[in-house]
């Protein structure tokens, strides 16, 4: 275990830690809206990680490193942008994230959008939850609630913790142009996140008639294989992203 620790910490030592970036656009016309930051660790790093999960300070430090990276590596874009950045379960209670991530813009070349994604199961309508995302909000810092697979009473609980966005999990996503069943439900999650003003972006999409079902059901933003997987920021230098403040 302590050889595997040091192998982590060789990691940041030498920020072996790098960021693919994964596009979201909107359905309706196919336009960049954003990247997702996907973090990169060498094979043996990865391993390592998935064993030694009770050292949190440095699980909290690696995740930092990326973030960091990524947003490094975003300011090279030439057009404003929202960078969308994966927490852990573990961060959301964390006092120190909302000032970390708020330090990103001003790596990213201040203009770039930051947007904090959080694991739909870490949401919860108590004192401490509401106050990370107003410290979020104070800091411009939007927020999507991802991996969404409930249903619409579920959104509809969350009117005083609203998200900008809702992200629906692959397994909602795929194959809904093969199933009635399927299409009802994410109308149903569409029209729900439409009543708290809360954007919905379907991730997981690999076919373009799921993709058709999903732009004439009026979910506004998409991201998947269809669209791009994962690539190193060079991919998109020079392209011309949805302007920032177009979301809805």
């Amino acid at each position: 275990m302590i050889l595997q620790v040091r192998q982590l910490h060789e990691s940041l030592t030498h920020r072996s830690i790098t960021s693919r970036f994964k596009p979201i656009v909107a359905l309706e016309d196919g336009e960049v809206f954003g990247y997702e930051a996907v973090r990169e660790m060498p094979t043996r790093s990865r391993h390592t990680e998935s064993m030694v999960q009770t050292d949190c300070r440095l699980t909290e430090r690696i995740n930092q490193q990326h973030r960091l990276v990524a947003a490094e590596q975003a300011s090279r874009l030439e057009v404003d942008t929202r960078l969308f950045f994966a927490l852990q379960a573990s961060e959301v209670s964390a006092d120190f994230l909302p000032e970390t991530l708020g330090r990103l813009q001003d790596v990213a070349a201040c203009s770039h959008t930051m947007v904090a994604q959080i694991p739909e199961t870490a949401v919860c309508d108590i004192p401490y939850f509401r106050q990370f995302l107003s410290h979020l909000r104070e800091r411009r810092i939007e927020v999507v609630y991802q991996g969404f697979c409930g249903g619409p009473s579920q959104i509809a609980d969350w009117s005083n913790i609203a998200p900008d966005y809702l992200k629906l999990a692959p397994s909602t996503v795929n194959g809904i142009s093969r199933a009635s069943g399927g299409w009802r439900k994410v109308q149903s999650l569409i029209q729900a996140s439409r009543d708290i003003d809360c954007a919905v972006i379907a991730a997981g999409i690999e076919h373009e008639a799921d993709a058709q079902c999903l732009r004439e059901l009026g979910c506004q933003y998409g991201e998947g294989d269809l669209f791009g997987a994962a690539a190193p920021i060079t991919a998109y230098l020079g392209q011309q992203p949805l302007a920032v403040g177009t979301r809805k």
